[in-house]
């Protein structure tokens, strides 16, 4: 489906589409959610096959900024 997002398409739980991420649009599968104060972030680059989880137990919006740091991070 659609999003409208920069996160791209979504189904099945997942966001599919390109980022970017060093000097390029780079495609990846997401995904990220909370339950009772813990925070989980995944990011999947399959063309290179690069992963990056972040699972912080502080409920904090700023998970996913350091999921997109630490992939933009493989890609410099």
């Amino acid at each position: 489906i659609a999003t409208g997002t920069p996160l791209g398409s979504y189904g099945l739980g997942l966001f599919i589409g390109a980022q970017p991420l060093g000097e390029r649009q780079v495609p990846v599968i997401q995904h990220g959610g909370t339950i009772s104060g813990f925070v989980t972030g995944f990011w999947r680059m399959p063309d290179e096959r690069r992963t990056v989880i972040v699972l912080s137990n502080l409920r904090s919006e700023r998970t996913g900024d350091l999921v997109g740091a630490l992939a933009a991070a493989l890609y410099r």
